[in-house]
């Protein structure tokens, strides 16, 4: 009788595990968020921008996802997956640049904010606060240097390159 008992509550304990997982696997949240514009002046439409969202867990990809601003460039992405560790990637597209912002599960009720700008293609929007050139090994038989190049180059314009 005893050990009919165990068997019972080995299964029940199975078959809760086994609804349980799946009923939180289908856990899912809406990110929500809005685009604007950060060049002054500019005459911006929300309906220029492309806004994707990818679920990563680890480096993998589990949902891939589209949606467009409203008129004042608010933005939901709905019923994306809820899971631990993963990763939520929002990248906008404007006047051909890319932005982006991320999320972590714990962070999910906050709302994304992505500021986009107006392109230009002068290189005058563009300084070159600081410049550094580091050796960091060398080899006179082998005729071989390694060097490491930094820089810090600063945009103030409010427009993109």
């Amino acid at each position: 009788m005893r050990r009919a008992f165990v068997l019972a509550a080995a299964c029940v304990a199975l078959w809760l595990a086994a609804v349980t997982v799946p009923a939180w696997a289908q856990e899912t949240a809406d990110i929500t968020g809005s685009v604007r514009n950060g060049t002054p002046g500019a005459d911006f439409d929300p309906a220029d921008v492309r806004l994707a969202l990818n679920v990563l867990e680890g480096v993998v990809s589990i949902s891939e996802t589209t949606t467009a601003p409203d008129a004042e460039g608010r933005f939901v992405f709905s019923g994306a997956p809820v899971g631990p560790g993963r990763v939520y990637f929002v990248s906008a597209e404007y006047g051909g640049a890319a932005y982006s912002a991320s999320l972590r599960t714990e962070d999910l009720g906050a709302p994304v904010q992505i500021t986009v700008y107006e392109p230009t293609a002068s290189t005058d929007a563009l300084r070159v606060e600081s410049h550094s050139v580091i050796v960091t090994g060398a080899d006179a038989n082998e005729r071989f240097i390694e060097v490491f190049e930094r820089a810090h180059v600063v945009n103030d314009s409010g427009r993109t390159l």
